[in-house]
């Protein structure tokens, strides 16, 4: 039984410092992904425009 709760206590400390860098990963990930759609979002809108006020 006693190497079963070393190898938890490991285990732990490895999931109470992993867990919060993973989910920082995540977030930032996110938001990069969020930033980057928000541009090409923007670039085509203007795209767009160009084109409607060609046709004008």
């Amino acid at each position: 039984m006693e190497p079963f709760f070393g190898l938890f206590g490991l285990f732990g400390i490895l999931f109470s410092i992993g867990l919060p860098i993973v989910l920082i990963v995540l977030f930032v990930m996110l938001v990069t992904s969020t930033k980057r759609q928000e541009a090409l979002l923007t670039d085509i809108l203007a795209e767009l425009r160009r084109k409607d006020s060609n046709q004008n």
